[in-house]
């Protein structure tokens, strides 16, 4: 027999070739141009161009509407580098803050607050401004993307009960905003400043990494579904807030930017309720929602985004909850509402103590 040669042993076959699914897709498509409608094909192309033209418009977002606001002691050409820290504010801002903490406080309480009894002011301890680029550049993204979207919002009318009391009563503060800070709010978005009742050890999680949905509702429960839920008066604020344990008595609030966009307004939390949200969300028709439980219930205005991109806590607010007697504990759900008088609010540090 002839020795064993590699030819022998070793057939050369030809693999067949490989289907990278190219070809059914041109298949696909000539189907499709074929059997499909002019007028039709006509439409998906549109929306196909739409969708990619809206997609590089957010590709292309210009850097000055990435920048860090001018009065922050960090700014957008820190070296390229990323910061998370909390700055000092002059003494003349943490006095518009305090003014506008009393003007956005009513006594009345919820089932929210636990228990916990009803203060007659709350004075204003310390307060810190937030810069995190990492974070405010997510959220001037998020404003920029709002931007394409919407063309003009809805501004707050009497169908909403009016503009937020953080901006309609908050006088001193705005005008120290505008005109020491230079900060103006996009207001045709709907851009406001709200409170956030929360914890001084929430902070640090909060510097490091933004809001966590998935903590929504462990708190205080989510009435209008899973969000980052704000409000206009610092009493409803001050529901959700707590103490740290080294500091007892000191609460903390954030005020944040808020961009609330186009608004859907409901007044009651129920399975149907939620489904609308969802649904109106779910088709880009709304971007927040306003639950009005003051129109409801007599209480409080509760506004939700449900992204925490669209939420950029400015200031933490530390404070102490002030009582006039043990008698008075403010109104219920159902009962009328009592604002401070400013000139009645005293400069003392034993606000947890009777005055």
């Amino acid at each position: 027999a002839d020795p064993w040669t590699v030819e022998d042993v070793v057939t050369t076959t030809t693999p067949p070739p490989i289907d990278d699914g190219t070809t059914q897709m041109a298949i696909g498509f000539l189907l499709f141009f074929m059997i499909t409608p002019p007028c039709l094909v006509f439409i998906w192309a549109s929306l196909r161009f739409s969708g990619l033209l809206q997609k590089w418009k957010r590709s292309r977002i210009p850097k000055s509407a990435l920048a860090c606001p001018s009065n922050w002691t960090h700014s957008s050409d820190s070296k390229g580098h990323d910061f998370a820290s909390l700055e000092s504010v002059p003494e003349a801002f943490k006095t518009a803050v305090q003014h506008l903490v009393a003007s956005t406080f009513k006594r009345v309480r919820t089932r929210d607050r636990r228990g916990c009894r009803l203060a007659s002011h709350l004075e204003v301890v310390e307060v810190q401004r937030i810069e995190s680029r990492a974070m405010w550049e997510r959220y001037a993204r998020a404003r920029y993307e709002v931007k394409l979207r919407r063309d003009d919002c809805e501004r707050f009318g009497e169908w909403a009960g009016g503009e937020p009391l953080t901006w309609a009563l908050g006088d001193p503060f705005r005008k120290f905003c505008q005109n020491d800070l230079g900060v103006e709010l996009q207001e045709e978005l709907n851009e406001v400043y709200l409170w956030h009742g929360t914890s001084p050890e929430s902070v640090r999680g909060i510097l490091e990494g933004g809001f966590n949905l998935q903590l929504a509702g462990s708190g205080a429960g989510c009435m209008f579904g899973k969000g980052v839920y704000l409000a206009e008066c610092s009493s409803k604020s001050d529901e959700y807030s707590s103490a740290r344990a080294e500091l007892p008595g000191v609460y903390c609030v954030l005020l944040c930017r808020a961009i609330l966009g186009k608004v859907y307004r409901v007044t009651e939390g129920t399975r149907a309720t939620l489904r609308e949200i969802q649904r109106n969300l779910d088709n880009g028709e709304y971007d927040s929602v306003l639950g009005d439980r003051q129109a409801a219930r007599g209480t409080y205005r509760e506004f939700v985004v449900y992204s925490d991109e669209h939420v950029y806590p400015e200031y933490m607010v530390l404070y102490k909850r002030c009582f006039p007697s043990p008698r008075d504990d403010g109104v219920g759900e159902e009962g009328r509402v009592h604002m401070p008088k400013l000139s009645s609010l005293r400069a003392t540090h034993g606000c947890q103590h009777w005055v």
